[in-house]
C-alpha cells in the first residue's frame, strides 16, 4: 500500500511539473528528468557520469505496477566521461537537446572502484550543484554502475523506484541502511567518523540490498558480510528483523524478529578509551522443538541471546575499531571540543576496550508455550 501510494505521489509530482514547469519555469519538455545516476571510474583515469532518465511510457507507468508491462523501454541511459566529474556531466548534456534536471533525483550510485581523489572529487561537485535532490538515496555498488540501473525488477517498471519504495519503510528490511546524499556531504566534514553505504547488487528478479560498504578517506576500506551488517544494525539500532539459531541438545531453535535500542557511552581511564554499547533487545521465539513448552526454558533462551549478540557485536566492532572504522559520533565530539587532538582520538579508538551488554525480552513464545 505504502509503495503503490509513493509512486501515485511521483506521478502526480510528474504531472504537476509537466503542467507547470520547473522552478526556473522551464517547460519539462525542454527538460530531461533524471531519476538515477551513477559514477564510475572511466580508461584513462577519467569519471563517467551514468544518467537514467524516464521515457514517456516509463513516467506514465509508476501507477500502472506491473500489470501492463508492455514492450516500451521505460527509460534510457545518457553517459558522458570526463577528468572531472563537472566535466563529464558537461560532455553528457551536450548528447541530449534537453537540459539534464536533477531536482527530482532517486537514486545515487557509487561504484566502489573509484580512487579516493575521484570520490573526492564527486562529492565536491554534488555539493555544489543547487538543483540536486540531496535526499536523493545513496548507495554503493561492485558491480557495472549501468548494469544496475538498467536491471528489472518485478515489482517496479522504474529501477530508482524499487530502490526510494523499499528505503520509505524503514521496518520492511531486515537492516534498515538508507543513506541519503546529505549523509555523503557530511562525511567530508566528519574526520573522526567513517562514510558507510549499502551496497547493492542486480540479480534476476531485481536487487540485493545486504550489506555495507565502509569507506576511509573516500577510498573503499571493507565491505562487511550480511551477516556483520546485521550485527552493526544492533549497535545503530537499525536492525528489526534480525535472527539468532541456537542448538537445543541437538535440535534448531530461532529466535527472530531481534531488534534493538543501543545506548552508547564513552570515557577516558588513565589515558585509555573506554567505550560501551548497551542494547535493549526484543525478539520472538519462532522455532522451538514441538513436544517442549517453551515457558520452562525461557530463562535459557534469553542467556543463550544475550550471549551469541554480545560476543557478536563486540568481536565486530573490536575488528572495526583495530582498522580505525568508525560509524558513531563519539568521535567528532571530541574532536569539535578538542580541535587540535584528532590524532590522539584516532590512536585511542583503534586502541579502545569494548563492553557489550544487553537485557534482552522475548515477548511472543509461539502457540504452544
Amino acid at each position: 500500500m505504502m509503495r503503490n501510494r509513493r509512486k501515485l505521489v511521483l506521478t502526480a509530482l510528474l504531472g504537476a511539473l509537466m503542467l507547470s514547469g520547473c522552478a526556473d519555469n522551464r517547460p519539462l519538455n525542454h527538460r530531461a528528468l533524471v531519476l538515477g545516476l551513477g559514477f564510475a571510474p572511466a580508461p584513462h583515469g577519467q569519471i563517467s557520469m551514468i544518467f537514467q532518465i524516464p521515457t514517456l511510457t516509463g513516467l506514465a507507468r509508476p501507477s500502472m505496477g506491473n500489470s501492463k508491462s508492455g514492450s516500451s523501454p521505460t527509460t534510457f541511459i545518457l553517459t558522458g566521461s570526463g577528468p572531472t566529474a563537472a566535466r563529464a556531466f558537461t560532455h553528457a548534456q551536450a548528447d541530449i537537446n534537453k537540459d539534464l534536471y536533477l531536482g527530482q533525483l532517486q537514486t545515487l550510485i557509487l561504484s566502489t572502484h573509484l580512487s579516493a581523489s575521484q570520490f573526492r572529487n564527486i562529492a565536491d561537485t554534488l555539493i555544489r550543484m543547487g538543483t540536486l535532490d540531496k535526499t536523493a538515496y545513496a548507495m554503493a555498488t561492485s558491480a557495472p554502475v549501468q548494469k544496475v540501473l538498467t536491471a528489472k525488477s518485478q515489482t517496479t517498471s522504474l529501477a530508482p523506484l524499487y530502490v526510494s519504495t523499499g528505503f520509505w519503510c524503514a521496518h520492511c528490511q531486515v537492516v534498515d541502511l538508507k543513506r541519503q546524499m546529505w549523509d555523503v556531504e557530511q562525511a567530508q566534514f566528519a574526520p573522526a567518523r567513517n562514510l558507510w553505504l549499502p551496497l547493492i547488487k542486480p540479480i534476476g528478479v531485481g536487487f540485493q540490498i545486504q550489506s555495507v560498504v565502509f569507506y576511509q578517506g573516500n577510498r573503499v576500506a571493507r565491505i562487511l558480510s550480511h551477516h556483520q551488517t546485521s550485527v552493526l544494525g544492533y549497535v545503530l539500532g537499525r536492525t528489526s528483523k534480525g535472527t539468532i539459531d541456537l542448538s537445543w541438545h541437538g535440535q534448531s531453535v530461532s529466535v527472530d524478529s531481534l531488534q534493538a535500542k543501543p545506548r552508547l557511552s564513552a570515557e577516558w581511564k588513565r589515558s585509555r578509551l573506554y567505550l560501551g554499547v548497551n542494547l535493549a533487545v526484543t525478539g520472538n521465539v519462532y522455532s522451538f522443538p514441538i513436544p517442549l513448552s517453551v515457558q520452562p526454558h525461557l530463562a535459557w533462551l534469553t542467556k543463550a541471546v544475550k550471549h551469541e549478540l554480545t560476543v557478536q557485536c563486540r568481536q565486530l566492532l573490536q575488528s572495526l575499531g583495530r582498522q580505525g572504522l568508525d560509524p558513531f559520533s563519539w568521535g567528532n565530539a571530541y574532536v569539535w571540543q578538542h580541535p587540535h587532538a584528532l590524532k590522539r582520538w584516532l590512536d585511542a579508538y583503534r586502541h579502545a576496550v569494548w563492553k557489550v551488554t544487553a537485557h534482552v525480552q522475548l515477548r511472543q513464545l509461539g502457540d504452544t508455550t
